[in-house]
């Protein structure tokens, strides 16, 4: 996320920072130009939801910490099939973002330029598990990652940004205009040690970009702590604290 904000910053504003960050932010960009979708496919990772429903059959849940950066987010999970000896649990969910945070940046004078920013991305998804034993059970399940990424910061590039070789780099990233449609699956365990409480490691596979991705989070009663681990994304490991509420339908 840091890297996020180093890159939106660091090509909006003039100032002495430039002369400090110049090396960090040429490699990011670099990475950007190649593949800007993926930073915003490290959000969608992030915020959505595709555990099993563990206690209680439904849940609501939100990124707290991505709430803090402007990033809103929801996820809603329901069990849709009870497990028993003969069927496994089956739960649907439904993640989203909308990335509000970055609409303010054309209130600042020198951003006045910048236009047509919209970045959100939402995330259908079902799972399957089934116990191995009243504490440990197996889960498996496939989502659709849906996202529209659009910015226009031409115009910013071309009156705030001195140096040409660095105009010349970041104009290629300073448009974009994209959805994308990605498959993925995922496989994963969760532990129940004993009422609310729950540990859970989930290892992920996207399909088009062929990009593999891990998660593990602790849960109690409200809360989530997790990390996510992206081996090819530009900042490795991705805290989360997560807000859940549960209920049953």
């Amino acid at each position: 996320m840091k890297k996020i904000i180093v890159l939106i910053f660091s090509i909006l504003f003039i100032s002495p920072v430039y002369a400090d960050l110049e090396g960090d932010l040429y490699q990011t960009l670099a990475d950007f130009v190649q593949n800007p979708k993926m930073f915003f496919m490290d959000i969608q990772y992030d915020t959505e939801d595709n555990f099993p429903a563990w206690e209680q059959n439904s849940s609501i849940q939100t990124n707290a910490l991505f709430q803090l950066f402007g990033i809103g987010n929801l996820s809603f999970k329901s069990e849709v099939l009870s497990e028993d000896l003969a069927f496994p649990q089956i739960t649907a969910s439904i993640n989203g973002w909308y990335f509000w945070g970055l609409k303010l940046l054309t209130q600042i004078p020198a951003l006045k330029k910048a236009k047509d920013i919209n970045i959100y991305g939402f995330s259908p998804s079902l799972t399957v598990r089934k116990s191995v034993n009243e504490e440990l059970s197996l889960f498996a399940g496939a989502k659709l990652s849906v996202g529209h990424i659009g910015f226009d910061f031409r115009d910013v590039v071309r009156e705030e940004i001195s140096s040409q070789s660095l105009k010349n780099l970041i104009e290629n990233s300073s448009y974009q205009n994209k959805t994308y449609i990605i498959p993925g699956c995922y496989i994963g365990m969760g532990i129940l040690p004993e009422a609310n409480s729950y540990l859970a490691v989930q290892l992920g596979y996207q399909f088009i970009e062929q990009r593999l991705y891990a998660k593990i989070i602790a849960g109690w009663e409200y809360w989530e702590l997790g990390l996510g681990l992206y081996p090819d994304s530009v900042i490795i490991l991705h805290p989360m604290v997560n807000f859940t509420y549960k209920f049953d339908i």
